[in-house]
């Protein structure tokens, strides 16, 4: 059954038939908060003490309060085309993030965020597929279209104001009511599950696209010389070396058959005299902070892009040293602006 109202046009005065925007936003906001969090759903649960029954009642309370406040904040969306519009896209986009997260596993940082932005098409290409496609279309196109299509009563802005007041009402008593019974059950569990909050969506997304615009909005400085009296020494009589670096795409350490991986997958560099380091790290998961950190000081521990953004690394002091690469390098979009900021343009 769908729930309808009826209130007077603003334009003719008469009652307009419809589907309810309190309803709408509920049902929109219940559709993302238990459809589009399959992987927060499924790592809560798993960190949840007690019976079967305490961990549904957890996950039941705390579903109340994150769709009570979702629907309070797209209540005032819901009541023109253009807040409709908004919400539409906000359905589609959180199918296509929930589709990574609950079926790969990501985790949406800011990290991830610049990554995508710098990525190309072809890296893109490789993450799409039909499965991704179908998945997108269940959980954000149909409900979408749905939204748009369907009548929506019109509503006043003091029913708005109203019933938006009411929705984040509702949204701050079953927050009360989790603090009283539950707080120590879910401190506890954000506090050692930290992935929770990078697997909940729509914030995930929505923090970091503000995370990265935000960092990349600060005023240009110059970076702070590192190793400034660093120095090459002459050597006339000897022929120039050259070193050439290969940085491949991101790979497990535990799947190198060089390690002691069962499966031969290395077999093009076995044999060949390469030599295999097993006690390394990488800064990150991502290409835009694994690499620029490979030619930091900082260290794995202090290193953070933005830190590394601010100074100088050991590319720059090649340079001041006379020994910059005489070719631009083959590397892809977005890292290349890093690099380029250490002289390797």
């Amino acid at each position: 059954m769908i729930a309808a109202d009826a209130t007077p046009d603003a334009g003719t005065g008469t009652r307009r038939k419809g589907l309810s925007p309190l309803f709408s936003c509920l049902g929109v906001a219940g559709w993302i908060v238990l459809l589009d969090n399959v992987g927060f759903w499924r790592t809560f649960l798993s960190a949840q003490p007690g019976s079967r029954f305490d961990q549904w009642t957890a996950a039941a309370g705390l579903a109340s309060l994150l769709i009570l406040l979702m629907a309070g904040l797209l209540r005032p969306l819901v009541g023109n085309r253009v807040g409709l519009t908004v919400v539409a896209v906000l359905l589609v986009i959180s199918a296509g993030v929930a589709h990574y997260v609950d079926g790969w596993g990501v985790l949406v940082d800011r990290n991830l965020i610049r990554n995508v932005v710098e990525t190309d098409a072809r890296e893109v290409s490789e993450l799409l597929s039909w499965s991704a496609a179908v998945d997108v279309l269940l959980r954000g196109v149909v409900p979408a279209v749905l939204l748009l299509l369907l009548p929506l009563a019109s509503s006043s802005g003091w029913r708005t104001l109203g019933q938006t007041g009411l929705l984040l009402a509702g949204a701050t008593s079953v927050g009360m009511l989790l603090t009283v019974s539950l707080y120590g059950t879910l401190a506890t569990t954000f506090r050692n599950h930290r992935e929770l909050r990078l697997q909940l969506v729509p914030a995930n997304y929505i923090r970091a696209v503000y995370g990265h615009f935000k960092g990349n909005i600060r005023s240009p400085v110059a970076p702070m010389p590192v190793a400034s009296d660093a120095w090459r020494a002459p050597r006339p009589d000897a022929r120039p070396k050259v070193m050439v670096l290969m940085v491949g795409e991101t790979a497990r350490a535990a799947n190198f058959s060089l390690g002691g991986y069962g499966r031969d997958t290395n077999r093009h560099l076995a044999g060949t005299g390469a030599v295999y380091f097993p006690n390394v790290a990488s800064c990150g998961t991502d290409t835009a902070t694994s690499l620029p950190c490979m030619f930091s000081n900082l260290g794995a521990g202090a290193f953070s892009v933005g830190a590394a953004q601010a100074r100088e690394n050991v590319l720059d002091c090649g340079r001041r040293c006379k020994s910059e690469p005489p070719g631009r390098p083959n590397i892809e979009p977005g890292v290349e602006a890093d690099v380029e900021m250490v002289g390797c343009g």
